[in-house]
């Protein structure tokens, strides 16, 4: 499959998100950053640290395509709604991880490498398990699907706080151009079901691994929501829950370079309660 290559800036943003130990000029930093370079480094660790990878072997893609025929067998056969669930989320997990080294081939190729990597993508979609792709950003995207059917199975438990972690993180991922308060393609519904899936994870899975970045997230969608409203009290209560979770963040990850990122998108709102 051909793609497009990336835009830089929304190649950066979307990598430091995934990496929250970098640090600006220390952990005393006083600077506040221009939010057009917030936009342009804030996830740049795609230049710090970037691994070079191979194309998938024919070992590694019969592996992928013998675990999602698995998958796919648990979740079409009358095991409890559990063990569907698990199923479900992955599956979905596992085209994530598909799709990161396919998209990790475009950042550096400009398409997908290799026969064995075409053959899985023509498998998968033969299989009933096609790889999401956005032919505007020229990338793959999360198969948020599995998960939205993962979290309906399981709505509560373990299960549920993954599934709704990975479609936060997912359409945040997907959706963010190179102004981090600006999303693409985004509708007011859409951003309201993000807040409310990472309220629900900030409420009832304190301890979930990601829980660093699924409050990086959260405040953003509240700032995003803030810049979107149109009325005034709204908008501060907006504001409010933004610095709210902004304050407890920086708090609990002071030194990492999503904290300071979170600061300076925070000022951009200077003056407003």
């Amino acid at each position: 499959m051909k793609a497009r290559l990336p835009s830089p800036k929304g190649v950066r943003f979307q990598r430091v998100i995934h990496s929250n130990n970098l640090r600006l000029w220390g952990s005393g930093a006083s600077r506040p950053l221009p939010i057009r370079v917030i936009a342009i480094c804030l996830f740049a660790s795609v230049c710090v640290g970037a691994k070079a990878h191979d194309s998938l072997s024919a070992d590694a893609v019969q592996a992928y395509l013998a675990r999602v025929t698995e998958l796919q067998s648990t979740l079409g056969s009358g095991n409890s709604a559990e063990s569907r669930a698990q199923a479900s989320l992955q599956l979905g997990r596992t085209l994530d991880d598909i799709r990161e080294t396919f998209n990790r081939d475009i950042e550096s190729h400009g398409k997908v490498q290799g026969l064995s990597s075409n053959l899985l993508i023509s498998e998968l979609a033969k299989r009933g398990a096609p790889l999401a792709f956005s032919a505007r950003n020229g990338r793959f995207t999360a198969n948020l699907g599995y998960f939205r059917d993962a979290l309906s199975l399981a709505p509560t438990g373990p299960i549920a706080g993954d599934a709704s972690f990975r479609l936060l993180a997912g359409y945040f991922h997907d959706s963010m151009g190179d102004d981090p308060l600006q999303p693409v393609s985004q509708s007011p519904t859409q951003l309201n079901e993000q807040i409310r899936l990472g309220e629900f994870i900030r409420r009832n899975y304190p301890q979930h691994a990601q829980r660093d970045e699924g409050s990086f997230i959260l405040a953003i969608c509240y700032m995003q929501a803030a810049r979107a409203a149109l009325d005034r009290g709204a908008r501060s209560n907006l504001l409010r829950s933004a610095r709210d979770i902004v304050t407890a963040y920086v708090k609990d990850y002071r030194e990492s370079f999503r904290a300071t990122a979170l600061t300076t998108l925070l000022d951009s709102f200077s003056g407003e309660k």
